[in-house]
C-alpha cells in the first residue's frame, strides 16, 4: 500500500488494490485527490448500470461507472468508484496557491479510503443478497426487484432510519409491502 501524495498535476498512480469479500478494488491517485473503485463481479445485481441507480453510500456519492478504470490496468468486468475531491476535501491544486487556511481541508490517507472500500463491498454485498431475496419470495423480476430494494433505501431515508442498509430498507419495504398485503 502506497500513501496518497498530493500533486498539482494530474497523474493516475495506483496506491492499492486487492480483493475483500470477493470484490476487487484499487485505489489510484489522480494527483490531485485520491479515487477508489471497486469491480462488481458478473451476475450481480448492479453489475452494467448507471452509478446513479447504485444505491451506495460513500463519500461525495458515486462519481463513476464504466468496463474500466481510466489511466489503469483494469482488467474487464464492471467498475464502479467515488472520487475525494469534494467541498471540503483538500486538492493538491492548491499546493503552491493562495490559500488561506488549508489546514481545515481534509487530507484522504490511503487507510482511510481502503476502509471506506469494506464498507462500500459490505453494502453491495448486502444489497445483492436483498434484491434476490425480494425476487425469490415477492416473485419479481430483478429489475422489479431493485427498484422496490431502491424505493424502500429512499424511504428508510426518509425516515430517518440509520444507517441506511438493506436492513433497514428491509423494514421499510415490509412496511409498505404490508400495508398493500405483501408477502415479504
Amino acid at each position: 500500500m502506497k500513501e496518497m501524495i498530493y500533486k498539482n498535476k494530474s497523474v493516475a498512480e495506483l496506491l492499492d488494490s486487492g480483493t475483500y469479500k470477493d470484490y476487487e478494488y484499487a485505489i489510484v491517485s489522480r494527483g490531485f485527490s485520491p479515487c477508489a473503485y471497486v469491480k462488481l463481479p458478473e451476475g450481480h445485481t448492479y453489475y452494467g448500470l448507471d452509478y446513479d441507480d447504485i444505491p451506495v453510500e460513500c463519500h461525495g456519492g458515486l462519481t463513476y461507472s464504466d468496463y474500466y478504470i481510466d489511466g489503469m490496468p483494469s482488467g474487464s468486468g464492471w467498475w464502479i468508484g467515488w472520487d475525494y475531491g469534494h467541498c471540503c476535501d483538500y486538492s493538491g491544486f492548491m499546493i503552491n496557491e493562495n490559500w488561506h487556511d488549508i489546514s481545515r481541508y481534509k487530507k484522504w490517507t490511503t487507510t482511510e479510503i481502503l476502509e471506506e472500500v469494506k464498507r462500500v463491498i459490505d453494502q453491495l454485498k448486502e444489497f445483492h443478497e436483498f434484491v434476490s431475496e425480494v425476487m425469490r419470495v415477492g416473485k419479481l423480476d430483478e429489475k422489479s426487484a431493485r427498484s422496490a430494494v431502491y424505493f424502500a433505501k429512499s424511504v428508510s431515508m426518509h425516515e430517518r432510519e440509520k444507517p441506511h442498509n438493506a436492513e433497514n430498507a428491509g423494514k421499510s419495504l415490509r412496511k409498505i409491502l404490508g400495508k398493500m398485503n405483501g408477502t415479504l
